[in-house]
């Protein structure tokens, strides 16, 4: 007998590495940076530690592992990563047919994100989908002060499609 699952009444995405492989080139720029700075990582070292995280705990993190970042990093390393991502970032694979499932079955979706809608502008508007969520289903950590892992930023977006408290169930 075939596994039914009930259907979801939203979606909720995150931006970098689930809508676009954007991760690779954002930790480059991270390991150039702060190999400048005193801190020598690899790219997959980067990733392990920075991936999802905000770039001011990024720098905390830096900081604590030797870089020596100054006032202003944070500006200057989002600067180096949105030039590095406007030379191009892909979708993830199967995007666009998940998204056309989505549409078909009259499923709707949101993007929340750590990132800035700058970022996503980049990102997600050189692969036809900034236009696709932006401005009635883009929920960025920057514009609501709430970041990952923390639930706000997830728990707004679910409220502007009319949905309020978690639901947890056992498992």
């Amino acid at each position: 007998m075939p596994v039914t699952f009930p259907t979801p009444k939203l979606i909720i995405f995150d931006c970098d590495g689930v809508l676009v492989d954007s991760e690779p080139v954002s930790n480059q720029v991270m390991v150039d940076n702060l190999a400048r700075n005193g801190l020598q990582l690899t790219v997959a070292r980067s990733m392990e530690l920075f991936v999802g995280s905000t770039m001011a705990r990024a720098m905390d993190k830096a900081i604590a592992l030797g870089a020596d970042l100054h006032e202003g990093w944070v500006q200057e390393v989002y600067d180096e990563t949105y030039a590095a991502l406007k030379a191009g970032v892909d979708l993830m694979p199967g995007v666009t047919d998940f998204l056309t499932l989505l549409d078909q079955n009259h499923i709707p979706t949101c993007v929340a994100s750590n990132g800035s809608e700058d970022k996503m502008r980049i990102t997600l508007g050189q692969n036809g989908l900034w236009q696709r969520f932006h401005p009635t289903a883009m929920f960025s950590a920057h514009s609501l002060g709430v970041a990952k892992p923390e639930p706000g930023l997830f728990l707004a977006a679910a409220s502007h499609f009319g949905f309020s408290g978690p639901r947890l169930s056992g498992g």
